[in-house]
Formats: structure tokens, sequence, C-alpha cells
């Protein structure tokens, strides 16, 4: 029940999202996710059934125009019935898959939850891309075309992440507005990542802090403490199981696939190198490096050495993090 109450809150914030740029609701599920942003229709498309596995019942009113005219002055006409607007609603039919029913077989329906706020439909570009943009670089789902015919995507589901974050004491809502950029932290992110994109030394001194943090992104991920440790658990290696399972299932019921690519985060090498080594018995036959992003700190003129001194900053921090972070009485 509240893993498809999620799975209807998700589909309801794009609808409306839909509505916001068209003008009007889309006229089935189907079209929502194929008119989607690429970077999300595939969740879209994995979101259209219900958590028992019978897909939602989604209806569309069309709006209704005014009857009769407003009285004049103070007095009221009782004929007049203002234009209504378009709704819509998302409806599980519950377990059993008919309407009606009690307990688990209750139905489910958007129009029976709080209205979708303003902040929470987004408006595009969540934080990540925001980064990308403010360094320069491009954001990977932009470049990724996610819909070639060879291309499959594993991952856990929305409400899969958000039930797991919520196991391990995190806030799941917190982290997916902190992503999409509704969040006030994240608005505020914004504002920095804007005034880095701002001035080409900024962006370029961005750039040096970005290349430190993930030079050191194995040892910061194993060693964070606590509720971030619990919620890294479920950002990397939950969602590398299923990679793992995957992989393994092509692997047997597809021999006519001969070269398989797993495009991963630079945090998930280390869990996903072991399970790939010590689970599938795979062994590494070569490594080849291409450069994701270069910082070229003669252009910042006298600025340059200011970078350097930052950037070594940077590092007797991410040390004296890693100090703190190691566990009493230990050496690693």
């Amino acid at each position: 029940v509240k893993a498809t109450k999620r799975r209807i809150r998700f589909l309801t914030t794009f609808i409306e999202q839909a509505k916001r740029e068209h003008g009007s609701y889309p006229a089935t599920l189907q079209e929502l996710a194929a008119g989607a942003d690429k970077r999300v229709a595939d969740l879209i498309a994995g979101s259209l059934d219900d958590a028992w596995g019978h897909a939602f019942v989604y209806t569309v009113r069309a709006p209704e125009p005014a009857v009769g005219a407003p009285a004049a002055g103070d007095a009221a006409n009782p004929a007049h019935k203002p234009a209504a607007k378009a709704t819509f609603d998302v409806v599980s039919l519950g377990a059993d898959g008919a309407p009606g029913g009690e307990g688990a077989a209750a139905d489910l329906a958007y129009s029976a939850q709080p209205r979708v706020k303003a902040q929470e439909i987004g408006k595009g570009g969540g934080i990540q891309q925001q980064l990308a943009g403010a360094l320069g670089l491009t954001f990977q789902l932009d470049e990724m075309d996610h819909n070639k015919r060879n291309w499959r995507n594993s991952d856990l589901s929305v409400d899969q992440v958000q039930d797991r974050l919520e196991q391990g004491g995190g806030e799941s809502d917190q982290l997916f507005t902190l992503l999409d950029g509704s969040s006030l932290t994240a608005r505020l992110a914004g504002l920095v990542l804007r005034m880095l994109g701002s001035s080409p030394m900024f962006s370029t001194i961005g750039k040096v802090l970005m290349v430190e943090m993930l030079g050191r992104a194995d040892e910061l991920l194993t060693a964070l403490p606590g509720d971030m440790g619990a919620l890294m658990d479920v950002i990397i290696k939950d969602r590398n199981t299923v990679v793992e399972e995957d992989l393994a299932k092509m692997i047997k019921e597809e021999p006519g696939v001969r070269t398989i690519g797993i495009i991963y985060g630079a945090g998930h090498m280390p869990d996903l190198e072991r399970r790939l080594t010590e689970d599938l018995h795979y062994r590494e036959s070569g490594a080849a490096w291409n450069t994701a992003i270069d910082v070229d700190l003669s252009t910042l003129g006298s600025a340059a050495a200011e970078a350097k001194q930052i950037r070594q900053m940077i590092r007797q921090m991410i040390d004296q993090q890693l100090k703190m972070m190691k566990p009493e009485g230990t050496g690693k």
C-alpha cells in the first residue's frame, strides 16, 4: 500500500509538470512516459503499475464551461456556475485488482491524497545538472541516449529507493528534493553554483574542488559514519545488487549477447568491481583511462597560485576528515 501510494504521487508530479509545459493533461499514462524527458522516461514507464503489478487506472475530466452570467452588483445569481478546470485521477484497484474492497484490496486514489504542491513539480535542471553547467561540463544523462535498442535500465525503482532509505533511518524526501532542485538546500546550492558559473576563474577553481573530491571518492565513501553510511549503502550497494543480478541473468539467458558494458558513477566502482571479480569470477584484463575533467591552472593568470593553495587546503581537509572518521583504536 505504501509503495503504491508513492508511485501514485510520483506519477502525479509528472502529470502536473506535463500540464504546466503543454497546457493540458496527457491523455494516457503511456503518452506521459513517451513525452517525458529521456532522463526520467524509464522511471515513469517503470511506475505505470501498482506494487501488486496491476496497471493504474488514469482518468482525465475535461474542463466544464461556465453556465449563465454572474449577477451585476452584489446580488448573487443562483443560475451562475463558474467554469471548472480540468482534473485527473490515478487509481490503484488494490491487491485484488477489482473495484472496492477492504484492507489491502481497497482502492487507492490520488484524489484521496493531499494535492501536489507547486514546489513538488520539477522545473528541470536538478542540482547535478546545475553543477555540470557551473563547471563548464555536460551532465551525463543529457549526453547519453537511453532510448537506444541495446540499452537496459538496471536500477531500483524510485519507491524502492525511498523504502530502503527510510528503513536505514534516512530521509528519502530530502534526498529527492535536493536532487531535483526543489528543496531550500538545493536552491541555496543553486545560487552558489550560479556564482561559480559566472566567472571562468570561479569555474576553474570549482573544477579543482571536484577533481580532488572524486580522486578520493573511494576512501570518503567507505569511511562515512552513521546515517550517511546507511544512505550510501542504499545509493551504492543496493543499486549495485540489481546490476549484478541483471548481469548474471543476461549471461545465463541471452547467450547471443557477447559484449556488455556497464555504465556507473565513480562511487559505484569499488563495490561493483568486487562483485564482478568475487561473485561472478571475472578478472581484469586491462584498464584504459579517459579524461573526464581537465583543469589548466595557467589560464587563471595571477590566480593560479591561489588555486594551488586551495587544492592543497582541500587535500589537508580530506586527510583530516578521514582521520576523524577512522574507528577508535584502529589504523584503518
